[in-house]
């Protein structure tokens, strides 16, 4: 989603955390092939406060926590391909998050990186082999409207940092890592003044470094929060309507095929949709006039379960394990 409708979405949850100086990004992760495993998603942390990360089977329905932020606010998980490791943000204060690292085992998590980075750090994707992160990293101290995001690779050491954007002036955010490995989907926005542009999802291409446009640019209405088809021939995304709420849409990496996967019934709100692994159904957070979760869409039956998940935030991700 556009980082506009992300400060509408989180408000609560900073609200409750205290962090009104920093927006909790959204993000938008890839799905790599396995079957189907935990969600991954953001709670209250009710023994020590804040917000915590679990893990959701929505065979058994359980719940198993995986962090303990003490006070301060985990999200924006993400799933190694091997769906043993889990990257995710962690709020530290109202201008500043750092990237960490724990298991699938809920084991204590440590800092990705080893040294202060100046960065603001969230927003992390695997590479489809597992040894690397992308991110979106903005300087500590700088607002979010003023077009310093950049995209941003590491090993999982700490070690490399190395940038993949250079666009002053733009809002980069929502890295998805291709599963082919060739590609981050992304979206961007003009900054500037007290509002952002349209959104719209890019492909960066990591041969050349170079950046072309996947969705046709509309006026007044945002396309973002790309995820990838476990087979990495489409994305999903979010496709907001023009004075409307986001619909889910889906799109082949070269722009072509646009189609309309679920229409949001009237005073509901869908966003950041993530493909399961065995590409069968869609995790999307869900908001209606009298509750907010995540909701399980079947693609194949094409219907959404009326029952949600309690999230706390709108990211989530699903876990890929062995067939």
């Amino acid at each position: 989603m556009s980082v506009l409708s992300e400060m509408k979405g989180v408000a609560k949850a900073l609200a409750a955390a205290c962090l009104t100086a920093l927006v909790v990004p959204a993000a938008a992760t890839a799905a790599f092939p396995g079957a189907d495993g935990l969600i991954a998603l953001t709670g209250p942390a009710p023994a020590a406060g804040g917000e915590a990360l679990y893990g959701y089977d929505p065979v058994s329905r359980e719940r198993t926590q995986l962090t303990s932020p003490n006070g301060l606010v985990d999200t924006d998980p993400a799933w190694s391909p091997s769906g043993t490791q889990l990257a995710f943000t962690r709020i530290i204060s109202g201008s500043e998050s750092k990237l960490m690292i724990t298991n699938a085992s809920g084991a204590e998590p440590r800092p990705l990186f080893p040294v202060e980075t100046g960065l603001i750090e969230s927003e992390p994707t695997f590479s489809p082999d597992g040894t690397q992160i992308v991110f979106r990293g903005r300087p500590q101290g700088s607002s979010f409207l003023s077009g310093d995001d950049e995209l941003y690779s590491v090993a999982l050491d700490g070690s490399g940092l190395t940038p993949l954007t250079n666009t002053p002036g733009l809002v980069v955010q929502e890295p998805a890592w291709s599963p082919t490995g060739d590609r981050i989907a992304y979206s961007r926005a003009a900054a500037g003044g007290n509002q952002l542009g349209p959104s719209d999802i890019y492909l960066l291409y990591l041969g050349t470094g170079e950046s072309t446009l996947v969705t046709r640019r509309r006026p007044n209405a945002d396309d973002d929060d790309a995820n990838w088809r476990p087979d990495g021939k489409r994305l999903v995304y979010e496709r907001e309507r023009s004075k409307g709420p986001d619909d889910l849409a889906t799109i082949r990496p070269n722009g072509n095929n646009s189609r309309l996967m679920l229409r949001a019934a009237d005073g509901t709100e869908l966003r950041d949709p993530g493909y399961s692994p065995s590409g069968e159904k869609i995790a999307v957070h869900r908001t209606t006039p009298s509750k907010a979760g995540i909701a399980i869409y079947d693609i194949r039956r094409k219907r959404i379960s009326r029952s949600l998940i309690p999230a706390s935030q709108n990211e989530s991700d699903w876990q890929p394990i062995d067939d």
